[in-house]
């Protein structure tokens, strides 16, 4: 358990120190001040997280599988399975030929991960110490962890939202989804998003009572027996037509995937109703339409969390949606510590924190280890025969 708190702060204090900026504020205007040496240290920040995802044992539920996997196309040169996605499948061979170390397999894949998340802030990188703290006190760290393939798309997705929204490049954006499927199939579900680009995102603003109408809503409803009968009924449907591989260890987090209102979901319960309740003052603050689409992701996340997490089909559209806490978080942050600065906000931005970092400790302290949870955190020399 030390040893996991210690890895984890270093992650943490690397990735906020890293990617700390100067800003600028005019009016409500706010910009960043670009020192020279933010890209080495940014790039520091990221080499520091790289290197503890690439020599990690054991952390991830589907960790050991992701590494038989590579393992079988270094020993055999083919997949082991028939029907992986061509793009990963390309993306595993090509490593095998460069007889590239696991380590290096998976250390790449963390790198691409963060780095095409944090490019969502590419105009707002103030935004992303406090983003990377919240991701790896959060749980997204530990999908990114462990559903390789669909959380290294769900950071490219991100990415692509960032190049195409603002320009409304429509086109690019379905060859781009269409491209990432081709390393996990769920990916098509993220087609439709493209028809939001045509709101006025930059002023869209869903009311406060609204969404508090629409979070306990969803709530009150997965608790209901005939909505989980329902759910039950669509996965052994799905399983029936051949979808069973597609459906299984669908968000790949135990935790995740508990909907009894333990410690970790009532955590997750106060900071999302924090949110909520700043989101009318955020969204005066914030006028860019990267803040109006997360702040719709967002309320898409806590509607369909509840309601669809239970199902081995659809808790794969929910995986998608789950980083956007992390990112209102961050812009609920900045503007408790830097734009609307008192006594009171600052109590409130220490709060979320320590409600993250409690989080945190929970998960760590909750894993008994031995390939449960995976959460605590081993290095692979340790596991050496």
């Amino acid at each position: 358990m030390i040893q996991s708190l210690i890895v984890y702060g270093l992650i943490i204090i690397a990735l906020c120190i890293c990617s700390q900026v100067n800003i600028r504020k005019e009016g409500n205007i706010i910009t960043t001040v670009i020192s020279r040496d933010y890209y080495l240290r940014i790039f520091i920040g990221i080499i520091v997280f790289t290197f503890f995802a690439a020599v990690r044992w054991d952390v991830g539920v589907d960790h050991l599988s992701y590494y038989e996997s590579y393992m079988h196309i270094c020993d055999t040169g083919i997949p082991e399975r028939a029907d992986l996605e061509v793009g990963y499948a390309w993306f595993q061979i090509l490593l095998a030929k460069f007889h590239a170390h696991f380590t290096v397999y998976f250390g790449l894949i963390a790198f691409l991960q963060l780095v095409f998340a944090i490019q969502y802030f590419n105009k707002d990188k103030f935004l992303i110490p406090y983003f990377c703290l919240l991701i790896m006190s959060g749980g997204d760290f530990f999908f990114w962890m462990n559903g390789l393939r669909q959380a290294l798309v769900s950071c490219c997705f991100l990415f692509v939202v960032s190049m195409t929204m603002e320009k409304k490049r429509i086109i690019v954006y379905i060859i781009s989804i269409f491209l990432l499927s081709l390393f996990h199939k769920s990916a098509i579900v993220l087609l439709p998003i493209c028809i939001l680009f045509y709101l006025n995102l930059e002023k869209i603003y869903i009311k406060k009572w609204l969404q508090f109408f629409l979070f306990f809503g969803a709530l009150i409803l997965s608790e209901f027996s005939i909505w989980q009968y329902l759910l039950d009924v669509v996965d052994n449907i799905f399983t029936f037509i051949g979808y069973d591989r597609f459906t299984e260890g669908a968000l790949d987090s135990l935790e995740m995937r508990d909907m009894n209102f333990g410690l970790r979901r009532f955590i997750f319960l106060i900071i999302d109703l924090i949110i909520i309740s700043y989101s009318d003052k955020l969204r005066k603050v914030y006028s860019s339409k990267k803040f109006g689409f997360a702040l719709l992701m967002f309320c898409v996340f806590y509607v369909l969390y509840p309601l669809f997490i239970s199902s081995m089909v659809f808790s794969r559209i929910v995986a998608y949606f789950t980083i956007f806490r992390a990112i209102m978080g961050a812009y609920l942050l900045f503007y408790l510590f830097k734009v609307k600065h008192n006594q009171i906000n600052v109590l409130i931005g220490i709060f979320i924190i320590c409600l993250f970092l409690l989080h945190l400790f929970v998960q760590i302290y909750a894993d008994p280890g031995h390939h449960t949870d995976c959460i605590r955190y081993q290095f692979f020399w340790q596991n050496l025969n």
